[in-house]
């Protein structure tokens, strides 16, 4: 391979340097054999193409860049030739084996920035390899595949003894951190099955689910086996001051069963006067809100 063919670069657009050069291949192979740096080089053949052009009558004032215009390869660093503006402002490199290069290391260098941020490097504890990690699980023991785990397992003696202790016994051989840990992570919000503290209530016929919550120790009396109340009634009972009864009918003024807001209920005596009310109007409820 020749100086020039090791300098330039045309595998963008499979032709020879001489096809695309304004200038005679004397002057050309001088500029490339100038001992000096690549930009330095690329900055003479412009600067050359801009003469030629001039020679010839094709430069005028508002031109900014003659073509070919020369550039340097962003990965390989050798004078590849742009034909036109866009050429000039988009093309990066030489070609597109370049090109898959530069972007292939570019997504090395944002997924290893990426790892830094939220992963770090640890060691494992059978072989002593270092491996990514995310940062939230990177204490304890650490293993960078199962081989290892186990293999560390079946030597380790003391886990060995530790599980044929508590194998037979289940979550009874637990000690008591943790049985505390495991209570932490599943209750509340921790546990993954978490759904706000609310649950809801199958509608009947054309009725919504309704909303259930849980019940308070104050107004225990009201709660269902599984320690849940209906919404509507418990925002009720506290307006009151009292648990209710249970033949007291809370009633949606707008017939949604899940707009539970104070000013939507109205208390009855029981299903009686609520059935009566909705169809005449009448008799009034125990407890109504004041815009009512």
């Amino acid at each position: 391979m020749t100086e020039t063919q090791e300098l330039i670069s045309t595998d963008r657009f499979n032709k020879n340097w001489k096809s695309i050069t304004n200038l005679e291949p004397i002057r050309f192979k001088e500029i490339i054999q100038t001992k000096s740096s690549v930009q330095n080089i690329a900055s003479l053949l412009n600067e050359a193409e801009i003469s030629a052009l001039k020679e010839l009558g094709d430069w005028h004032g508002n031109r900014k860049y003659p073509y070919p215009y020369w550039k340097i390869c962003e990965k390989c660093e050798r004078i590849f030739p742009a034909l036109d503006r866009a050429q000039v402002k988009r093309n990066k490199t030489c070609g597109e084996k370049c090109t898959r290069k530069k972007i292939s290391e570019e997504r090395k260098r944002k997924s290893l920035a990426k790892d830094q941020d939220y992963k770090k490097k640890v060691s494992c504890e059978n072989c002593g390899k270092k491996f990514w990690k995310r940062r939230d699980r990177a204490d304890g023991n650490n293993f960078c595949g199962e081989e290892c785990y186990w293999e560390w397992r079946s030597e380790n003696k003391s886990v060995q003894e530790h599980m044929k202790e508590i194998a037979s016994d289940g979550i009874t051989g637990w000690s008591e951190d943790q049985l505390e840990n495991l209570s932490e992570r599943m209750t509340g919000p921790s546990n993954p099955s978490w759904k706000g503290g609310v649950t809801y209530k199958n509608g009947k016929g054309n009725y919504d689910d309704t909303v259930l919550v849980k019940c308070p120790e104050k107004f225990s009396e009201m709660a269902r086996k599984n320690g849940y109340v209906l919404e509507h009634r418990l925002k009720m009972a506290k307006e009151i001051g009292r648990p209710l009864k249970s033949e007291e009918v809370v009633h949606h003024i707008d017939h949604d069963p899940q707009n539970n807001d104070i000013e939507n209920l109205m208390l009855f005596r029981n299903n009686r006067e609520h059935k009566l009310y909705e169809h005449n109007g009448s008799p009034e409820p125990i407890w109504q809100p004041s815009s009512q």
